[in-house]
Formats: C-alpha cells, structure tokens, sequence
C-alpha cells in the first residue's frame, strides 16, 4: 500500500515503469501482503499460532534444558508413583528446591514413625515423566535414610507400607 501511494504521487509514468520491470512490481506486491498477514491480528491463528505449537513441540520447553520452570517439576512431581504412596507423610508444599547436574531436586517436610524428616524428590531434567521420579525420606535428627521409592511403584529397597504418622 505504501508503495501505490508512493506511485500516485511521483512524477511520471508509474504504470510504465511498472510494465517495464514486472518482477519488481510483483515482488513489492508480495512483500506488502506478506506485511499484511503478519501485522493482521485476525490472520494471525492461521499462521503464527501453527508456528508457536511446531515450536512448542520441537523444543519441549516444559522438560529439556536449563530453564526448566519449578511449576513443571512439581507437577511431575505429583503425577508420579511415590507421591502418590508418601503423600499422607507430607506436611508442607515445596520447601526448597535445586539442580544438581542432570536433577532437579524438590524437598518437602514431612512426618515419618512419629519423626520429623525431608522428603526429597528427585527428578531427571531432560528426561521428563512422572516414571523417572524418585523419593527418599530423610530424618531430620539424624540424616538417615527412612524410606527410598523408585517410581512406576518399583520401591527401591524393601516394600513398606506407609501410613500417616
């Protein structure tokens, strides 16, 4: 459009010169409605949003990489096999949380036999799945180990039956 406006107000032939380069006018044509299509917010479900889920599913932001966000580590979390059978020892929400080179680990306070303890989650950062999480319960007295599951409800040493405290 820009360029038509240009033409109506330049001095001379336009239409001629327009004849005379045909490759160039069709390319200012395209150029506009390619400017068109990416400036209108109408047109844009029929092709940026396209884009953004190819992006989206190309690149798996909730699972790879270093900017892994917390939101999609818990809920990893608790999709998982040993949240689920250590849930009624918990007793609070993520207190903290860190990386550690291929992990991500999420502590929890939680209650075991009576005693106070940690509950840490540990899940792999680039191979996302709720399968892959792991559990130990830490007392907070001691530093022992309590309980240790793996997940798809393999446990990762004797089978417990845990119970509230």
């Amino acid at each position: 459009m820009a360029a038509a406006g240009l033409a109506t107000v330049a001095p001379g032939a336009w239409p001629a010169a327009l004849t005379d380069r045909p490759l160039a006018g069709g390319v200012v044509l395209l150029a506009e409605a390619a400017a068109v299509v990416a400036l209108s917010p109408e047109l844009e479900a029929g092709w940026l949003l396209p884009l953004r889920r190819l992006r989206a599913r190309l690149t798996n932001p909730l699972r790879g990489g270093t900017g892994l966000p917390l939101l999609a580590t818990v809920q990893q979390v608790q999709l998982s096999d040993p949240y689920r059978r250590i849930a009624p020892l918990l007793r609070s929400d993520v207190r903290e949380h860190w990386d550690d080179g291929e992990w991500r680990f999420v502590g929890h306070a939680a209650r075991y036999q009576g005693r106070p303890a940690t509950a840490v989650f540990a899940v792999p950062l680039a191979d996302g799945g709720p399968d892959a999480v792991r559990v130990a319960v830490v007392d907070d007295a001691t530093g022992q180990t309590l309980l240790a599951l793996a997940g798809a409800g393999r446990p990762a040493g004797p089978r417990f039956d845990v119970v509230p405290a």
